[in-house]
């Protein structure tokens, strides 16, 4: 997960805390919907059945229907995936979101690329078909900044801190303390994919090793340099002759 901060435009602000507002209550209906279930009763609603009631209730709302639909999806797979995950992560049942606590939503990517086997051969359904998996539109503007496509908003810049773009399939918005950050699931890459790019950290080790180098070089050469002491105050000053007042010679 690689993490950048955010600077969009107050127009684009605007319609992210939009996206915020359309997740954080698409998220607590899941969360009342659930808290009404008790043994004995009939299962709550899963992903396939809220996905359809948010079919519905788009439908029937102007200020929900306004707000984008896989942003408001991507809600409800959260709260699946937290709902699963409930007996695994250590954080028990979803809860409620709050405003200003909470703010934050999902988004997949719009592109689509060729999958892939471990092995490298390419990624077949039944069919026999090529699998195309979602990614990310994220394109570099120079080598501080990059932006990404976010639904409703165009492009929006970020800081980028890392050698390499980010190449993921699902990114996070979250707006915390005044400050937008985005999160990438970055995905896993292959060693040789690895071995092939350079990475911050290997430019970091090198820039060391050649810093270290240039030291002990200069050592041999007597370049060294010396550290000046800090100047002396009036209650250790010394005179012309190196001693201390009052100090025996």
């Amino acid at each position: 997960m690689s993490r950048f901060r955010m600077y969009p435009t107050s127009e684009q602000a605007g319609v992210m805390l939009d996206h915020c507002a359309h997740a954080r209550y698409v998220w607590n209906l899941a969360v009342e919907q659930h808290s009404y279930w008790y043994k004995g009763r009939i299962a709550a609603p899963g992903l396939a059945e809220q996905c359809r009631q948010l079919t519905e209730a788009r439908r029937d709302s102007e200020w929900l229907r306004g707000g984008n639909a896989d942003v408001q999806q991507q809600a409800l797979k959260d709260f699946a995936r937290a709902k699963t995950a409930k007996f695994t992560s250590g954080f028990g049942e979803p809860r409620w979101r709050k405003k200003y606590v909470h703010e934050g939503f999902r988004v997949i990517g719009t592109d689509r690329v060729p999958e892939f086997e471990a092995d490298g051969s390419p990624k077949l359904n039944a069919k026999g078909t090529q699998v195309m998996g979602r990614s990310v539109v994220v394109r570099r503007l120079n080598g501080r900044w990059a932006q990404v496509k976010v639904p409703g908003c165009g492009w929006v810049r970020f800081r980028l801190t890392r050698a390499q773009l980010p190449k993921a399939k699902t990114f996070r918005v979250t707006f915390r303390n005044g400050q937008w950050h985005i999160a990438f699931a970055v995905i896993r890459m292959d060693r040789e994919e690895v071995a092939q790019e350079p990475s911050r950290l290997r430019l970091c080790v090198l820039r060391v090793h050649l810093q270290r180098r240039r030291e002990l070089s200069n050592q041999c050469r007597g370049r060294t340099e010396r550290v000046s002491p800090p100047p002396a105050t009036s209650r250790c000053r010394r005179d012309d002759s190196g001693r201390r007042p009052f100090e025996r010679p």
